[in-house]
This record gives C-alpha cells, structure tokens and sequence, in this order.
C-alpha cells in the first residue's frame, strides 16, 4: 500500500512539473545584439511567465548568454516585480546591485545592474535587468552573460597577470611611497 501511495504521488509531481515547467513547445525566436536567441524553456506560476532564450549551440545548461523575459500581467507597480527579484536572489549578489532609470521607460522603468554567482562556483554571472510597466502589468527583460573566474589571466605579452604582480619589484613600491611622502609632508 505504501509502495503504491509513493509512486502515485511520485506520478502526480512529475505530472505536475511537466505542466508548470515545460520546454517551450513551438521554438520562439527573439533578435538581439545582432544574434537570434530561441526560447530554450517557459514557465508560469501565479499568472506570472517566465521565457528563456539561449543562443546557437548553447543551452539552460550550458550557456554563456541567456535572455530572459518575465511576464506579470498582474502587477501594477515596477516594484511588484523587482521586490521578488530581488528577494530571490538576495544569496546569489556578490556585491551590492546598482538601480539606474531605464531611458526608454522615463519614470516607470528600472534597471538593475548585478555581479551574481554561488559560493565556490567556477563562474559569475553580469546581469542586467530592465523592468517597465506595459499594459497589462509589468515586464522584465534580463540579459546574464556567464564567466569563469579568472585565474592566471593572459596580458597581451604573454605574461600572467598574477606572475606580474607577484613580481613586481618590493624595492620600487617603496620608493614610489617615499616619494609620495616627501610630497605630502609633514
């Protein structure tokens, strides 16, 4: 009997996901920065939507740019939309986002511009998020670009960048400081 309750509620919850989170069914394309993104999934929950787009050869899993677009249709102010967001990646900020208006949308648009990424992953993610009031409600429209966390960086020489630093002579620093002391003085 247990065996039995078990997999049907197993049934159930995959029946469920396949409703709610779904592979987009006919493939929308979107043109942006001169590349065509198409619709990789879609979602939606609460009446909200969720659509995700990735480029050529690229997926949700593999990605190095991803257009995403959100739609509320029954939000009524910008922060209906951004509180959420923000909410739910309030963990994931590496440093402190910055608000800019969005030009295009006067004073019913917002941008967030953020550094995002887990503790210990190998990548972070630049994002930009623009979210404007348009009939019905509210859309957001987020563009995150993927990269690996820098190490041993390449200068246009050849050379490392951490090597350089590491040898930048310790007697030179000096001097420059001496320098700045006896031109501040006392």
């Amino acid at each position: 009997m247990l065996m039995i309750r078990c997999s049907s509620l197993i049934l159930t919850a995959a029946l469920l996901l396949t409703v709610f989170v779904r592979p987009a069914a006919a493939a929308e394309s979107v043109s942006f920065l001169g590349e065509t993104y198409t619709e990789s999934s879609e979602s939606t929950a609460g009446g909200s939507s969720i659509h995700e787009f990735t480029r050529p050869g690229e997926d949700l899993n593999n990605w190095t740019r991803l257009l995403t677009v959100q739609c509320h249709p029954a939000a009524t102010r910008i922060g209906d939309a951004v509180n959420p967001y923000l909410a739910g990646r309030r963990e994931l900020f590496l440093a402190k986002p910055m608000f800019i208006r969005s030009p295009a949308d006067g004073d019913a648009g917002l941008a967030l511009v953020a550094t995002m990424g887990q503790k210990n992953s190998p990548t972070f993610e630049f994002v930009v998020a623009r979210f404007f009031l348009r009939a019905p409600g509210v859309i957001v429209v987020a563009l995150s670009e993927r990269h690996k966390i820098a190490k041993e960086v390449a200068l246009p020489d050849g050379k490392k960048i951490e090597s350089a630093v590491l040898g930048f002579e310790a007697e030179r620093a000096r001097e420059v400081c001496s320098d700045a002391n006896r031109q501040s003085g006392p």
